[in-house]
């Protein structure tokens, strides 16, 4: 439930994030060339050597982790995408994706907002995964995963004025 609302709040930025990590993962993988080159970038811009984090679309959690690494090599990937772009002689759709998400300036605030946000719905995703029964939490949960969000993201005045938090008209761009 949790995921198909994050995943839905994601869909609206038309930005795809997710498909960026593993297409970004599985290019400069693959090639020991391309690692290299990922390396010197890496040097150059003053990174952290750390490997791309594999995002895997079944394993929700692992998100959170790859967005904060795509943020923390940030100068590096898009140095070593945009540079793969001029040297290739042949380009192919996956590399002119990833290129286009690393030119988009609204791509790197696009990866702090849901860096920002997902935690939110991890520690939920977290507490419904547990061994032990918790729908007797449910309600409690849902409530404060809401309540945790409209803090984050509705002007104060707005919540202020409903008097339950499932009352809050949060539908207008005003809010």
């Amino acid at each position: 439930l949790l995921c198909i609302a994050a995943k839905k709040d994601a869909a609206v930025l038309h930005c795809h994030t997710e498909d960026i990590l593993t297409d970004t993962y599985y290019y400069q993988e693959n090639s020991s060339k391309r690692l290299k080159s990922l390396q010197h970038f890496q040097k150059e811009t003053g990174s952290v050597m750390h490997k791309i984090l594999k995002h895997g679309p079944t394993r929700w959690l692992s998100l959170l982790a790859c967005i904060g690494r795509l943020i923390e090599q940030w100068d590096a990937l898009s140095s070593f995408v945009l540079n793969e772009k001029c040297e290739v002689k042949k380009t192919n759709d996956c590399l002119l994706q990833i290129c286009s998400f690393f030119e988009d300036l609204c791509s790197k605030l696009y990866a702090l907002l849901m860096q920002y946000a997902l935690p939110k719905f991890l520690n939920a995703n977290l507490m419904l995964q547990r061994e032990d029964p918790v729908i007797h939490l449910m309600q409690r949960l849902m409530h404060e995963v809401a309540t945790d969000l409209m803090v984050a993201f509705i002007k104060p005045d707005v919540l202020h004025k409903a008097k339950n938090i499932c009352k809050v008209e949060h539908h207008h761009r005003s809010v």
